[in-house]
């Protein structure tokens, strides 16, 4: 009976050992997949604000807007339809109050940016956006190790500098549009953390939410500001692709969120206009500057350090 039970104890520990190893294993791929998933999203984000800037300058942002949200409403609606999704309530509604936050974010970003100075209201929005998951995930009681701590800072200088103008595009203005900037990284935040939200599970309602709400608010805006729609729309081919990267984006996020820690999916996910600065340069010619290679450099400390086990 002594050397059954010590067989027994044997064997137990060997099979503790291997579900110890397993465990190991599938942390470490889940950690690996929310962080691919975290920067295609940040990839196809800046990709839609590059195309959708571009296509801003031939037709008005509430189009552009109104119909970049329309492809994406199309897309999430026919997943809905032909895969035969039952309607999920709470994913919907938390999707409608992220769409409500990404139009108050987009309308106090673009207002910021017209009436201050875009030095201050860019890295001020994109840093809040960054920093304030972070400070949710705190305040409920997520613990983070140094280590992690160090890729938030990273993260953070990363955003930073990586949101910054280029000097050509920082134009002397008495009012420094501080508030907007403040409004609309709150927002931004807000959005990346509903979209996130643990009630949400990654349900493809979500994202149908999200994009109703968003059109909703951009016929207010076309209505009240009485902007007329035309047969031929400028920059149609441009919008088309701002919408199709906008939409893959949310996909990336909202699956990202589903199996990652939201304050680390969020950061990563709020690099994205190191793909817009990278398709200036590569499309429109534009200089790179020393900014930029400290915002890419701090970005992969980010990254190596939330690929650590």
């Amino acid at each position: 009976m002594q050397v059954n039970s010590e067989m027994s104890l044997n064997e137990i520990r060997r099979r503790a050992s291997i579900m110890y190893v397993s465990l190991i294993r599938t942390n470490g791929n889940i950690r690996l997949l929310f962080i691919i998933t975290s920067l295609i999203c940040a990839v196809m984000m800046g990709a839609g604000d590059f195309f959708g800037g571009q296509a801003s300058k031939q037709s008005p942002v509430a189009v552009v807007g109104l119909i970049t949200q329309l492809l994406g409403l199309f897309v999430v609606s026919s997943i809905v339809l032909f895969g035969a999704q039952s309607f999920a309530q709470t994913p919907f509604l938390y999707g409608i109050g992220a769409g409500l936050c990404g139009s108050v974010a987009l309308i106090a970003l673009y207002r910021g940016l017209a009436v201050g100075k875009v030095s201050i209201v860019a890295p001020v929005s994109a840093v809040l956006s960054a920093l304030i998951p972070v400070i949710v995930a705190v305040v409920t009681g997520h613990v983070f190790g140094g280590l992690t701590w160090i890729g938030i800072g990273s993260g953070l200088i990363a955003v930073y500098f990586l949101s910054l103008p280029s000097a050509d595009e920082t134009k002397a203005k008495e009012e420094t549009g501080i508030f907007h900037a403040i409004i609309a990284g709150i927002a931004l935040a807000f959005f990346y953390i509903m979209l996130g939200h643990a009630e949400t599970h990654g349900n493809i309602w979500t994202l149908v939410g999200e994009r109703f709400s968003v059109v909703s608010v951009m016929l207010i805006v076309i209505l009240f500001r009485r902007i007329k729609i035309t047969k031929t729309i400028p920059g149609l081919k441009l919008i088309l692709v701002a919408g199709a990267t906008d939409v893959i984006g949310n996909f990336a996020f909202l699956y990202s969120a589903s199996i990652g820690p939201l304050p680390m999916v969020a950061m990563i996910s709020s690099l994205y206009p190191a793909t817009t600065l990278f398709l200036g340069w590569i499309i429109l010619k534009e200089k790179l500057n020393k900014r930029l290679v400290i915002g890419i450099v701090c970005a992969f400390v980010c990254i190596a350090i939330f690929a650590m086990p």
